[in-house]
């Protein structure tokens, strides 16, 4: 779409494919996108070049074009109802879909809502971003080369999808490839503030900034049957990276200047994690986290794996570990070194051996059906609740489904797939 809105106050001004915004308190609803082709979204003109500083910001100020935006800064005024499907994004220099609600009080000014089978590609910002929204549905969606920086105009930084401040999100059947960026840049991250965002069932490759991330003050997160596969290849201090990629990140961070708290009770079980050996797998755990399963995930990490510091948290100095609540066992590992063996969380009852994948480097998921049958079958345990957390997550703990569709019949194989 060539036609574009500009809207902003004074110093930052945007331009968007689409803007759907809130002008009076009321209730806005039955709002739905379909079969749109938004494309070549900029601000400014083609030659500009932005600040090198700008990446390093935490949303960019100055003045970008965007894909999709829903925009709600009232407090009495409701988005509910709303669907994106279908469409595609693309060449944009900032964010690919994103809903921005004023949020007080968990009083969510955006909810009911699902953004389905649309292909978001080559954009400069995230891929789909989100806050202040809660009740959606994100699935079937494709997004590659999030974070594009191959126009001087475009932010170049992004995950595929972030959430923020944002509660009751199933994330899942996606798949988020190739995102660029110094810091974050993901293939999906849970940022803040969050309760209650489940990534399952979604194929994530060759994202610079890594596979899981979930920062401070979020409860009852979790990432299952997800397969993810080289990412987290980004190394803090080369071509202007900020932070470490990371394959495993738990940060307490929720905001500056605020003391570290949590993740709360974070689920991450039947993943299946494909690190080659030229990548060094890093895993990043803050001490102020608290309730972590890790179990039934294989890790097949071909070269090392370190522990990092994790940006926000310097264990030399910032005090002694404090986790708590911990259930972590039963995870496949390729060799001793694909967990960091100075990392203080240590698999309890670890499993050692090679799954002998259908296709190594593969970026399809049947790429990753194990072939040794015997290691890995009904060698799962049953998820339980974490100690002292009498919610679980929102879906049932224990699905019926792998990330295939095959059910699930006794205990649980090993990795996203269960084998027939």
């Amino acid at each position: 779409m060539k036609d574009s809105t500009i809207i902003g106050k004074n110093y930052k001004y945007i331009r968007c494919g689409i803007l759907v915004k809130t002008t009076k308190p009321g209730i806005y609803e039955h709002i739905k996108l379909k079969n749109i082709h938004v494309s070549n979204i900029f601000f400014e003109k083609e030659g500009y070049i932005r600040p090198k500083e700008e990446v390093r910001t935490p949303n960019g100020i100055q003045n970008y074009g965007w894909g999709i935006r829903f925009i709600n800064n009232l407090d009495a005024a409701y988005f509910k109802h709303v669907s994106i499907d279908s469409s595609i994004i693309e060449n944009v220099s900032h964010t690919g879909i994103k809903l921005t609600v004023r949020s007080n009080d968990n009083n969510f000014g955006l909810t009911d809502f699902q953004i389905s089978n649309n292909k978001i590609n080559n954009i400069g910002g995230p891929g789909i971003q989100m806050s202040g929204v809660s009740n959606g549905h994100i699935f079937e969606n494709i997004v590659d080369r999030s974070g594009s920086n191959d126009d001087s105009r475009k932010w170049g930084r992004g995950s595929g999808l972030w959430t923020w401040g944002s509660s009751n999100i199933l994330i899942e059947k996606n798949r988020f490839m190739d995102a660029n960026g110094p810091g974050d840049s993901a293939g999906a991250h849970i940022d803040f503030n969050c309760s209650n965002i489940i990534l399952q069932y979604n194929f994530s490759a060759n994202n610079a900034g890594g596979f899981c991330e979930i920062l401070g003050n979020n409860y009852n997160c979790a990432y299952r049957y997800n397969i993810s596969i080289n990412d987290g290849y980004r190394v803090k201090g080369e071509n202007g990276a900020f932070q470490e990629g990371k394959i495993l990140w738990l940060s307490g961070y929720n905001g500056r200047k605020v003391k570290r708290k949590g993740p709360f009770n974070s689920y991450i079980y039947n993943n299946t994690i494909y690190v080659s050996k030229n990548i060094v797998a890093k895993i990043a755990i803050d001490r102020a986290a608290k309730g972590i399963l890790i179990a039934n995930n294989i890790f097949h990490i071909k070269g090392a794996s370190i522990a990092v510091k994790g940006d926000q948290y310097n264990p030399e100095t910032e005090g002694a570990w404090e986790t708590t609540d911990v259930i972590f066992k039963n995870n496949l590992f390729l060799h001793g070194k694909s967990w960091p063996i100075n990392q203080p969380l240590q698999d309890a009852k670890p499993l050692f051996g090679d799954p002998n994948f259908y296709k190594n480097n593969g970026r399809d998921i049947k790429d990753y059906i194990p072939q040794n049958v015997g290691l890995v079958k009904n060698k799962g345990l049953i998820i339980p609740k974490l100690p002292h957390d009498s919610i679980g997550i929102t879906v049932t703990l224990n699905p019926p489904k792998d990330i295939l569709g095959n059910p699930i019949k006794g205990l649980p194989d090993l990795g996203a797939i269960e084998i027939d």
